[in-house]
């Protein structure tokens, strides 16, 4: 009678205690020979059926040298310099309407929102550890929280000037859009630090036959349905303000970009949520980087690179007289619509960004 080679392991005949056969092991088991049962193989390890050794499982996550994680890098690299390109363009043109309209320090911060963006595409890339899953999420959703934060608090600079009598915003109303701009990242930041503290995200393994799944993970939707959730409704007050002012001269409307970035961010983290809520795969880290690339590019498509267009290209179009035309044409409309007379203030202070060149009054109102 023949050895069992390795594979196999000695099945003892019920009816004879000399006799044997041989059989193959399972998969997931594996046998030297001769033995009269098989080895489990490791949680880490695999074997094929009728295996004489296991073989470790593959570990599944996004690395670095990966065709994801090259193309991945890229694209965050590309929207990073991208950022800078339109930051060094803005502040060499510092003196003009656009760049004025767009408001020092509300652009800076959208900037730098937009920079943290892509910079946070870089904690999902490379192998799953303590620190990357407690603060990937985090660092992304307070740097949109900037980003949108900026986008309202332009909307309602805009509006409030519009809406004063002076035609610009009173110191009130100033304080007002620079306190959207720190609490809407501040209530983001309430709710990750909460994230964090009660129920991290942690490593979660999750194993094939094959190969282990190595990705964050949390076993709690809630908090990520939070974070998203707010980014939300800061996206809907900035389509509610951006609406608001559609009928405003197209030098200060913003309303068609603000809509477009903000139906891209729609689109793209409504595809993400079932992901997250049904896998427990690399597919989860790819959905995330793609949908935070998709949000900052659209952002930064839609909010800056016409204005750098328009302004390295036609210089003629960022100048005074063309914004005093743009204000006339809106002017002459809605005194067509209203039957109202149109009045030319007198010009008191010249290089007011938020400054209408053009007043609409009644007929029947004091004109002194």
């Amino acid at each position: 009678m023949r050895s069992c080679i390795p594979g196999e392991y000695m099945e003892l005949d019920n009816l004879s205690r000399c006799c044997y056969s041989c059989k193959s092991c399972e998969p997931g088991t594996y046998s030297f020979g001769n033995g009269t049962a098989c080895l489990n193989c490791s949680e880490y390890q695999w074997s094929s059926g009728g295996s004489p050794r296991c073989l470790n499982k593959s570990i599944i996550y996004l690395y670095w040298n990966s065709f994801e994680g090259i193309a991945f890098v890229i694209l965050a690299t590309a929207g990073g310099v991208l950022v800078i390109v339109v930051l060094i363009i803005y502040t060499t043109h510092s003196d003009t309407p656009i760049v004025k309209i767009a408001g020092g320090f509300i652009y800076h911060c959208n900037l730098l929102g937009l920079f943290c963006c892509f910079v946070s595409v870089l904690f999902f890339i490379g192998e799953p550890d303590k620190l990357k899953c407690k603060y990937e999420v985090p660092f992304f959703a307070l740097s949109f929280s900037m980003c949108l934060s900026s986008v309202l608090a332009k909307s309602c600079r805009i509006l409030m000037a519009f809406k004063s009598k002076t035609g610009k915003a009173t110191k009130t109303e100033k304080r007002i859009y620079i306190a959207i701009i720190a609490i809407g990242p501040l209530i983001q930041a309430l709710i990750c630090a909460l994230w964090i503290f009660l129920e991290p995200q942690h490593i979660s393994e999750q194993h094939d036959e094959k190969s282990i799944n190595m990705i964050c993970y949390t076993d709690s939707h809630i908090w990520m349905a939070l974070v998203i959730g707010y980014l939300d409704v800061l996206a809907l007050l900035s389509c509610a303000c951006a609406i608001k002012s559609k009928d405003l001269p197209s030098a200060f409307n913003d309303a068609n970009m603000i809509a477009f970035s903000m139906l891209i961010f729609f689109c793209v983290w409504f595809c993400f949520i079932p992901v997250h809520a049904t896998n427990k795969s690399k597919a989860v880290t790819v959905m995330m980087v793609i949908a935070i690339l998709a949000s900052a590019y659209g952002f930064l498509a839609s909010m800056f690179l016409y204005n750098c267009y328009v302004i390295l290209l036609h210089p003629e179009r960022n100048t005074s007289e063309w914004i005093k035309q743009a204000n006339f044409n809106y002017c002459v409309m809605i005194a067509n619509k209203t039957s109202h007379s149109i009045l030319f203030p007198e010009r008191n202070n010249t290089d007011r960004e938020e400054n209408l060149t053009l007043l609409i009054q009644s007929p029947n109102q004091n004109t002194s």
